[in-house]
């Protein structure tokens, strides 16, 4: 908490050093530009005012001292001065013009004397107030050769000290605004890193439930957007982790189990014929036959499991041909011709048409539609048909191997392709399933982007309906 606090000082900080040195630098422009327009304003008026004045004053000295007094007593910021050739003063609208020590020296006197207007801006001798000066020569009066006027520099509408000071209060008042809206944007920018903090906090507790509510800034919001997708990724690798850890757990326990049956039963028999069955050929012979069934029976679940192993660490490749599939399939129902006639049992092979061709695995296609038409031959009563159809529609090629068995119950289609799960356990066993068998096929199936799924017969018969669709 206390770095991220050190992150919104730091932010409060430089947003204040960099809007009071722009503030600084704006008061300063602004009291420039001020001060020119204030005095090219003021020489302005002043320069209006005395050609105007220019023409009317007399051209006697006394009467023009009291002309001039009389002038400005109302406006006591104005001074009128009378200037002879000798820089002397000849009349004040302020002093005794016998009082007065000689203009000669000043800028604006020198130039009026030489012929040009002049201003300037200095403190004044008198009271040492800064005033503007102008001054004009007065070639047409012979008593005088300069007028000037001067007005105290702070007594220009635009440029006093009240206008000043108001200036730089309202200058000030603007940039503590300015502050409070920085700071809160400063907290609002931030808030979002809290918020992110929050929500690593969270993850590392293993909650990634949690999720990044950030609306503003965009950039924020695009990142909480890439936390909460990063959450959902995380969780959805966890939950499959769980799930394969789960079907490690049951593979585990289901291979102990079909593993511990045959290897029981063997050794029970072992026992028995070590312990004196051996002397009746007729037993013995008997209990050496279920020994090798049983054997039978390990050699077949360790071929399966190495057929699974295998598909599954290959990764999906294969090697490939161009492979005729009516070929195929026509082959495994011929492998399998034999067990059906011991159990009167008729296979019926019917392709669309003589060739279909697709890239595919020949010994591993041929090994789905074995397991498939076997699992009819197996499970089937004496005297049950058993179909093969093979077709070719939409750029895709369907196998089904259908029968009228006693079929499988809707509620255990998803799960007949899971690794040893079986309908009916007890009869599964009797016939020598693996329990592997229909769990190879679907791998072997998704390895050739196809599907594999079972439907129920779609004439409502009772029966088993299984359906293979696979890319040409």
């Amino acid at each position: 908490m206390l770095k991220t606090l050190k992150i919104r000082t730091l932010l409060f900080v430089f947003n204040g050093l960099l809007l009071a040195a722009g503030f600084t630098v704006l008061l300063f422009v602004c009291l420039w530009s001020l001060e020119s327009t204030s005095v090219e304003q003021t020489e302005a008026n002043l320069a209006s005012f005395t050609h105007s004045l220019a023409k009317i004053i007399p051209s006697d000295e006394e009467t023009a001292d009291s002309f001039i007094k009389d002038l400005t007593h109302s406006d006591g910021a104005l001074r009128i001065t009378l200037i002879k050739q000798d820089g002397s003063v000849a009349a004040d609208s302020v002093s005794n013009p016998k009082e007065m020590e000689n203009h000669s020296f000043r800028h604006e006197v020198q130039q009026a004397l030489a012929g040009k207007e002049a201003s300037s801006i200095h403190e004044s001798s008198t009271n040492g107030k800064r005033f503007m000066y102008y001054a004009i020569p007065l070639d047409s009066n012979k008593n005088f050769a300069a007028l000037r006027i001067s007005m105290p520099v702070e007594e220009t509408v635009f440029f006093s000290s009240s206008t000043k000071n108001t200036f730089v209060a309202s200058t000030i008042i603007l940039f503590i605004i300015v502050l409070v809206f920085s700071f809160s944007i400063s907290n609002k920018t931030v808030q979002p890193i809290f918020l992110m903090k929050k929500a690593t906090e969270e993850y590392s507790k293993g909650n990634f439930d949690f999720r990044l509510n950030i609306s503003s800034p965009r950039e924020m919001a695009e990142l909480a957007d890439s936390f909460n997708s990063m959450t959902q990724t995380i969780t959805k690798n966890i939950q499959s982790l769980k799930k394969l850890e789960q079907i490690r757990k049951d593979f585990v326990a289901n291979v102990s189990h079909e593993l511990k049956t045959p290897i029981t039963s063997i050794k029970g028999f072992a026992e028995t014929l070590i312990d004196g069955g051996m002397n009746d050929e007729q037993t013995s012979k008997h209990f050496l036959g279920i020994i090798n069934t049983q054997c039978d029976r390990l050699i077949n679940i360790i071929e399966d499991l190495l057929t699974l192993s295998r598909i599954e660490t290959d990764n999906g490749i294969l090697e490939t041909a161009r492979i005729n599939l009516v070929q195929i399939a026509e082959k495994a129902c011929q492998s399998l011709e034999a067990p059906a006639r011991e159990k009167n049992i008729e296979i019926n092979f019917s392709p669309c048409r003589k060739n279909i061709f697709i890239q595919g695995n020949p010994g591993l296609l041929e090994q789905v539609i074995t397991n498939l038409i076997d699992n009819s031959v197996k499970y089937c009563p004496e005297g049950s048909l058993v179909s093969c159809r093979v077709s070719e529609d939409s750029g895709k090629a369907t196998i089904i191997v259908e029968d009228n068995g006693n079929g499988i119950p809707e509620e255990y289609r998803d799960r007949i392709f899971e690794r040893f799960y079986r309908v009916d356990k007890g009869r599964s066993r009797e016939n020598g399933g693996t329990g592997l068998g229909l769990s190879i096929a679907r791998h072997i199936v998704n390895i050739h982007r196809g599907t594999i799924k079972e439907t129920g017969r779609p004439d409502k018969i009772q029966g088993a309906h299984f359906e293979i669709i696979l890319p040409l």
